[in-house]
């Protein structure tokens, strides 16, 4: 009787324990794969359970066992996909998942894993391409986010990410995508990515201390390109706007020795 109600359990819930599965469903999964080892879904649910616990090769088997039968089994491609990723093989992680995602597209989870895949292939390009798709699905996708973040992007895609971004994510996190973004295209000497990005950010934040924080690193961003007016003026906003935000005096005391200009 137990495990009837545990293969109840596995069977309703499955789909909502995928990423974190708790500790009390990853035991009924276990007394389910006791009492009904060859259940299809009771056995996919054991087999991603082996994944969590570390043992890639049991839960790497049991997957191609379902898929032997299963061919078009998406979560088991999933999975598997996930073994190859863990294991270091890239490429054949990418091409169950592309396989899986003609079977069925729009799945966050799995497009997270690709852009993750061409992360590690170095292809940015595509890995940017897979996150933005995950979070147009689902954009609380936590996983899918801190992906994309990692990841230095055009002004475009920053637009992009806040755009979808914009009914899940607080105000200041926009405001810390935002500003990452602008740093690394500051770093990478992309200056009109960069200026494009703080005057993105400038147009869709109100709140007064994260809009100086804005216009205290657009005026560092110019200071750099040697605009040295420009850059005042925007040191200035900051002050106007934080009069304690440190640092801004020194570089407007520096700017205005003609030290910059």
């Amino acid at each position: 009787m137990l495990g009837v109600r545990r293969k109840k359990i596995v069977h309703t819930q499955r789909i909502f324990q995928t990423s974190n599965p708790t500790k009390d469903y990853l035991t009924a999964v276990q007394e389910a794969y006791q009492a009904y080892p060859h259940d299809p879904i009771v056995r996919l649910e054991y087999a991603i359970s082996r994944l969590h616990s570390g043992d890639t090769n049991d839960a790497g088997l049991l997957a191609k066992r379902l898929l032997q039968v299963e061919s078009h089994n998406v979560r088991a491609m999933n999975l598997l996909a996930k073994v190859q990723y863990t294991n270091g093989d890239l490429d054949g992680s990418l091409k169950i998942l592309e396989v899986a995602n003609k079977l069925c597209p729009s799945n966050p989870e799995r497009l997270t894993l690709m852009g993750d895949v061409h992360v590690k292939k170095g292809d940015l390009t595509a890995a940017k391409k897979a996150y933005l798709e995950a979070l147009d699905v689902y954009p609380p996708f936590q996983t899918a986010r801190e992906g994309l973040v990692q990841i230095p992007l055009s002004a475009s895609e920053v637009e992009a990410a806040v755009h979808i971004l914009r009914g899940v994510m607080a105000e200041k996190d926009r405001a810390a995508l935002l500003n990452k973004a602008a740093i690394q295209a500051v770093n990478a000497r992309q200056y009109p990515d960069a200026i494009r990005i703080y005057g993105y950010a400038l147009q869709h934040l109100k709140e007064d201390g994260l809009k100086a924080s804005i216009f205290y690193n657009l005026g560092l961003a110019y200071k750099k390109m040697g605009d040295g007016q420009s850059a005042l003026l925007n040191f200035k906003e900051c002050l106007r706007m934080s009069p304690q935000h440190p640092n801004v005096q020194e570089h407007i005391t520096e700017i205005e020795s003609k030290k910059v200009i």
